[in-house]
């Protein structure tokens, strides 16, 4: 499968995007919208008692790039709290992360520009070099989300997924419209997609050019993810989203975080069964990895120009299985309570 074209690609071009609404500003999730609007949530909240801290934990399998990087810790306020990386390049970025005293950081008053500024003093070429950042902190009465780049987060409650970050990638039709009002130049590409536990397409997931080619053998810094930390040119300056979700009912409430390495081979079904409580940080990690290397059934893209999609007016559905070639490193972190109030 081509993952990469040369070709400029046009944000109106394809609206093969998931439409699920971004986050935080435009997520309206009725599970809290409803207990903001009830008259007795004051009361409900007042009423709030403890939660107890079931599963706090995380698991990384390194493949070719070894670069996601899972940490769970506590901060010095006393919260429990997870923070994964997932770097590109040569490594520079997310191997200077793994040095920074997050259980400090997270209490800063914005802990991503804390970060960035932390970089720039501490890492000297950061061009063609970077990484994606999520965290969760469990505070009182609360899961506190932040994400820079294209990891994700998902929060259940009883097993339900209630809320989903949306990843900061050129998949994602509102980070498009955003870097496009910027002018932002794109060149064409696609990512995976996985349909089912076996069947995977491609979607377009254009590359960002942040600084051009160079004479002399340097190459363009671009990437698919549209926000994180490195990197030069106008990324530096995007700041990340924070979204914080409230524990407005009883009962088991679960944060998992998870890199593109998890993401880009889980279906819908795949991602509703990491509310399982069962299912740790090694059992997500290692279905993930075990995706990664399993045959699939390609279905070709909607936009698809070969003779056969052409001539059928169809997509394509190989019938060989094919394998994806270099399959991605794999990092996820959990932190999950039970909640008495």
């Amino acid at each position: 499968m081509d993952l990469q074209t040369d070709d400029t690609y046009d944000a109106t071009h394809d609206a093969t995007y998931d439409a699920t609404p971004s986050s935080p500003k435009a997520t309206q999730w009725q599970l809290f919208e409803s207990f903001e609007k009830d008259a007795s949530a004051t009361a409900v909240r007042s009423s709030f008692t403890k939660h107890n801290i079931v599963m706090h934990g995380g698991h990384v399998i390194q493949s070719k790039s070894n670069q996601d990087w899972v940490k769970t810790f506590v901060t010095q306020e006393g919260n429990a709290a997870v923070v994964v990386c997932d770097g590109n390049g040569k490594g520079r970025v997310v191997n200077y992360l793994k040095t920074v005293p997050w259980e400090r950081v997270l209490t800063s008053p914005n802990p991503i520009q804390h970060t960035r500024s932390l970089i720039e003093s501490n890492v000297i070429n950061t061009r063609g070099d970077g990484s994606v950042f999520a965290s969760v902190e469990l505070l009182k009465d609360g899961f506190r989300c932040r994400w820079l780049g294209d990891s994700e987060i998902l929060v259940f409650h009883n097993s339900e997924l209630c809320w989903r970050s949306r990843p900061h990638s050129t998949s994602n039709q509102d980070e498009l419209v955003r870097l496009a009002k910027l002018g932002v130049k794109m060149n064409a590409s696609y990512g995976l997609r996985a349909i089912n536990e076996k069947q995977i397409t491609m979607i377009p997931n254009p590359y960002c050019v942040w600084a051009p080619a160079k004479y002399g053998g340097i190459a363009a810094n671009k990437t698919a993810f549209t926000r994180g930390f490195g990197h030069t040119g106008l990324i530096t300056t995007f700041d990340g989203e924070m979204q914080f979700i409230k524990f407005n009912k009883p009962g088991n409430w679960r944060a998992v975080v998870y890199t593109d390495g998890v993401g880009d081979v889980a279906c819908d079904k795949t991602v509703k069964s990491f509310g399982d409580s069962s299912k740790t940080p090694l059992h997500i990690a290692e279905t993930a990895h075990k995706k990664w290397n399993q045959p699939w059934q390609y279905l070709h893209p909607k936009s698809c120009q070969c003779e056969t999609c052409l001539s059928t007016k169809t997509r394509t559905l190989e019938a060989t299985p094919t394998r994806i070639p270099n399959p991605d490193d794999v990092g996820v972190a959990i932190l999950e309570v039970d909640v008495a109030m």
